[in-house]
């Protein structure tokens, strides 16, 4: 759970991205309004998330997006994403 080397790539792929005008860097997380009572629900960027879940687990990529844990497990039950880890503890058990 290297949370700073997921910052350190984050922010090169940033920086490269604004030195190309053309490029806009992506929004990891949003709001979405749902039409119901109470607060937005918190969404995040699918695409980013099936690649974070390979090496990081939900709480590291939680506080990187600084978020609660339960958002970024929502998002991975919703998207159908396995995490790698908890799958290989399951396995030795």
């Amino acid at each position: 759970m290297n949370i700073s080397r997921m910052e350190q790539f984050l922010d090169q792929m940033k920086n490269d991205a604004l030195s190309d005008q053309r490029v806009v860097p992506p929004q990891l997380v949003w709001d979405e309004r749902t039409g119901r009572r109470g607060r937005p629900r918190k969404r995040i960027l699918p695409d980013f998330l099936r690649c974070a879940v390979n090496f990081y687990g939900p709480t590291a990529i939680a506080e990187f997006l600084q978020v609660d844990k339960s958002v970024v497990e929502k998002e991975i039950e919703e998207h159908q994403l396995v995490h790698i880890r908890s799958q290989r503890l399951r396995v030795a058990d």
